[in-house]
Order: structure tokens, then sequence, then C-alpha cells
């Protein structure tokens, strides 16, 4: 898709074809297919992979539940959603992540010990 083709927030671009209310029904339609195929955990688990997804989540919840999308016991579901939790624990995968990084890089093995140097 080309830039000229959208328009809309930089978050949620609309397509020409669809006004922004018509771009929130299928964000609300979308979350909606993705918490029955997935249930919560599995969309709580593709939401809380960093920060910048978190965020995102988060603005997709607000934007879908202000969508008017006819499963109105569906939206209600998604409202209950806390995604307070998930920003926390984005942080700390990137902190175990990191922290596993330099552990690679100091060359300690599991043990802690120093690997020794091949000749």
């Amino acid at each position: 898709m080309d830039p000229d083709s959208t328009t809309g927030t930089a978050a949620f671009p609309v397509v020409e074809d669809m006004d922004e209310r018509e771009s929130a029904l299928a964000v609300a339609e979308s979350l909606l297919l993705m918490r029955e195929l997935g249930g919560e955990e599995g969309l709580l688990a593709e939401a809380g992979r960093s920060r910048d997804d978190t965020e995102m989540f988060t603005v997709m919840l607000q934007l879908a539940c202000a969508s008017g999308h006819p499963d109105r016991a569906g939206l209600e579901r998604l409202a209950r959603i806390d995604v307070t939790g998930l920003r926390g624990r984005a942080t700390r995968l990137g902190r175990l992540r990191a922290d596993a990084a330099r552990k690679r890089k100091g060359g300690s093995n599991a043990k802690g010990k120093k690997r020794k140097k091949r000749r």
C-alpha cells in the first residue's frame, strides 16, 4: 500500500475506501476474532511481546470499545481486559533478554564458570 492511499491517525491509517468508523469496526472484529480463537490468554500473549505492542494493544482496545460493533457482549469482555499487567511483563521480558545477552557475551556458561579458550 503506498503512503498516499491512507489518511487518519498514524497509529491507525484509514484505507481510502474506509472511513474512521469502518476502520474501528474492522479493529473490533479482529480483536473479537482473536479472542474467540485464542482466548483472552492468547490475545494477551500476542499483545504483551514488547512495550510498543502493549501500548498499541491498549489503543486498539479503546478504539474497538468505542466502535459501536454489534457484538456488545464481546466488546464488554474486551473492555474488561486488564493491560496494566502487560506493561510490567513487557518490561520484565526486556530485562530478561538483556540479562541473557550479557551472559552470552560475557562467555559464562549456565553454572557461572568461564569457558576455556580453545587453542
